[in-house]
């Protein structure tokens, strides 16, 4: 039987979207992850932005998953759009958990958590600060998240957010908890990732880009601990 795999690569800060989609394509990555542009102003979800990129993973069949900051209704949500290898985007989700300096921004936290297919997983999306409160990954371990992918942006929160990310410790813990392999992505395109039973996984570099693969782990799904905590962000829509 064969290994569901996925392989990750992740842009450094400043490297042009065009460049790193190349280099990922070319170095075998289903997924490319761009963490946000501090320089790009707020956008709708259907924007130019996500007009572009699409376009960009269609042209390299491949995966784009980019953070940035989303206009919607006169508010901005710190957020993940995933666009799959044929053009098409598919989950667009709200951090959660914002920091001191995000609500000083105006940021507005999102109301729902995602879990999202990207073949051959089922994947759990986390951004902003939410890889520093255990119940998200639990809440999506616990709905049937297969991975979990965080695109942490710790440059908002120097302090604890930066010191949590990396080092790996956060990734291993996260993965133990929930059984679950764990990609962490940091602000410069820097990974952290452990597989389901919290070894770290190697990091291998692509020509400037940042690569690990996750593999899926055969679990019984985890319990929810406080499955009252986050029912209003898990109990809405499936499509």
């Amino acid at each position: 039987m064969s290994v569901a795999r996925l392989r990750i690569a992740a842009a450094g800060a400043g490297q042009a979207a065009a460049e790193a989609a190349a280099a990922a394509a070319a170095g075998g990555a289903d997924l490319l992850v761009l963490p946000r542009r501090t320089d790009a102003p707020a956008e709708p979800s259907d924007g130019a932005a996500a007009d572009a990129l699409g376009d960009l993973a269609a042209r390299h069949r491949l995966a784009i998953l980019f953070a940035y900051v989303e206009a919607c209704s006169g508010l901005a949500h710190l957020a993940l759009q995933l666009v799959l290898s044929d053009g098409r985007s598919t989950a667009n989700y709200r951090a959660t958990h914002l920091g001191a300096a995000a609500t000083a921004l105006g940021w507005t936290p999102g109301n729902w958590l995602t879990m999202t297919r990207l073949e051959p997983l089922t994947i759990g999306l986390l951004a902003g600060l939410d890889h520093l409160a255990p119940e998200v990954g639990r809440a999506l371990s616990g709905r049937g998240a297969e991975a979990l992918i965080a695109v942490a942006d710790p440059s908002l929160e120097p302090g604890a957010a930066a010191a949590a990310m990396f080092g790996g410790c956060l990734a291993r813990l996260r993965a133990i908890e929930n059984s679950v392999p764990v990609c962490l992505v940091g602000p410069d395109g820097s990974l952290a990732a452990a597989a389901a039973d919290g070894e770290p996984l190697p990091v291998a570099a692509i020509d400037g880009l940042a690569a690990v693969t996750l593999e899926r782990n055969d679990r019984q799904p985890v319990v929810p601990r406080r499955p009252d905590l986050y029912r209003q962000l898990v109990d809405g829509t499936t499509d």
